[in-house]
């Protein structure tokens, strides 16, 4: 083989394994920063999601796509502080496990799957208009709690709907060289 095809084949899986690492940290690292946040402050956490769960907050979206009027969210309100904490500790443990490429199919399998339902929920909060829907009240969710008052405390306010859906539609774009380098 030739020298210069040996040394390109290296380079290239050199390359390779860099670019993987970097968005592997930079993808498990936000993770693992969003987990923890929400995870320090679990009861404000399961507010934010006890608002989601309201008749007039997500499930009134559900009912005006599908046409599936009897869909509710309520009856997740009794397990809103469980979810809170499920949640923070399953961010937590798929940022590091994507870090250190443990069960890297699945890691990157539930990774992708909780970022494109986060993408759906930013848009739906983004593009959420108050008003009335078949008599229900529609509350919009203002703050989605991404990474809960700790950018209230840095920068002074919360991530708006429409960054928030910014930053999952690039948390997606991160992942995909992670999806093709790495399984």
């Amino acid at each position: 083989m030739n020298f210069f095809l040996k040394k390109s084949i290296i380079s290239n899986i050199i390359i390779k394994g860099m670019l993987s690492s970097f968005f592997r940290c930079l993808v498990g690292g936000t993770f693992i920063v969003s987990g923890i946040i929400k995870g320090n402050d679990a009861i404000g956490f399961s507010y934010k999601l006890v608002d989601y769960f309201q008749d007039g907050a997500l499930a009134y979206r559900v009912r005006q796509i599908f046409g599936w009027e009897s869909f509710s969210l309520e009856w997740l309100v009794e397990y809103a502080l469980f979810l809170a904490v499920f949640i923070s500790v399953f961010e937590v443990v798929l940022g590091f496990s994507l870090i250190v490429r443990a069960k890297i199919n699945t890691t990157l399998f539930f990774i992708f799957s909780l970022l494109i339902f986060f993408t759906f929920l930013t848009l739906h909060t983004a593009t959420c208009v108050e008003g009335f829907y078949k008599g229900i009240k529609i509350e919009c969710v203002k703050d989605c709690g991404c990474f809960g008052d700790a950018m209230r405390d840095s920068v002074g306010r919360s991530l708006l709907p429409w960054e928030s859906f910014i930053k999952d539609i690039l948390l997606i774009l991160f992942t995909i060289p992670i999806i093709i380098f790495d399984r």
